[in-house]
């Protein structure tokens, strides 16, 4: 198991992630951080959305379509530089 602290400055704010790694999946994510997203219970489901998934990049563009989320100034793709994801 890993343990792998990121941090991303987008425009719309500061995103932390504390996530615990085991074979390329994420076991366990915590996203944080001074951005707004709307709904108000975006967060937790976009923790719950990306863990124990390997394909980060569509799953995180698909949960935005999916639930209209809107976060001023932050994009799916600042969340996965913050992941420290590679494309």
């Amino acid at each position: 198991m890993e343990i792998i602290y990121g941090i991303h400055k987008a425009e719309g704010g500061l995103i932390r992630t504390i996530q615990e790694v085991k074979k390329e999946r994420i076991k366990k994510i915590s996203l944080s951080g001074d951005f707004t997203l709307y709904t108000k219970d975006c967060l937790e489901e976009l923790e719950g959305e990306v863990r124990k998934k390997r394909w980060l990049n569509s799953k995180i563009d698909e949960f935005y379509d999916k639930e209209k989320v809107q976060s001023p100034g932050v994009s799916s793709e600042d969340f996965l530089k913050a992941m420290k994801v590679e494309e």
